[in-house]
């Protein structure tokens, strides 16, 4: 019984489906239409030309900012320990055996000075400002502690 009730409901579908076909018809105006051709320039006609400017911006900043850093790495003639001593002393406020406190607040002064010169120059990606400026705030940093005198050469 259930198989005539299945037969006779997959008939009814199939008599259905063939009587709503069509195969002898000629016309083929009813079939979808194959879309125009496109212009396809490749994948950089899909970048925002305003994310690819800031992406070139952004290339352009790193490269400076190497340069700036082989600039100072070049033209650098502090010795290494003397950087380090100088900025254990910075961080540390220490003071050597020629601490002269008549010249401290004036040495300070310009301390600061330079200090500011160093950012704006590291700003600007400007080697050589801030080699000098860097320079003389060691040197007047390690003057102002009284640690050493003279730079080591």
């Amino acid at each position: 019984m259930r198989l005539l009730l299945w037969l006779s409901i997959v008939t009814y579908f199939l008599l259905n489906f063939i009587s709503k076909a069509d195969f002898n018809s000629s016309d083929k105006s009813e079939y979808k239409k194959a879309p125009p051709p496109v212009d396809w320039t490749g994948w950089q006609s899909l970048i925002d030309p305003r994310l690819q400017k800031s992406y070139d911006d952004l290339k352009k900043k790193e490269q400076e900012r190497k340069d700036f850093l082989r600039t100072i790495k070049h033209y650098t003639t502090i010795p290494h320990k003397d950087v380090q001593v100088a900025f254990i002393v910075d961080r540390y406020n220490l003071f050597g055996d020629d601490f002269n406190s008549t010249s401290f607040k004036e040495d300070t002064k310009w301390l600061n000075i330079y200090k500011k010169e160093v950012k704006i120059a590291q700003d600007n990606l400007d080697g050589q400002a801030y080699i000098f400026f860097f320079e003389e705030y060691v040197k007047l940093l390690l003057k102002r502690s009284g640690i050493i005198k003279t730079l080591s050469k």
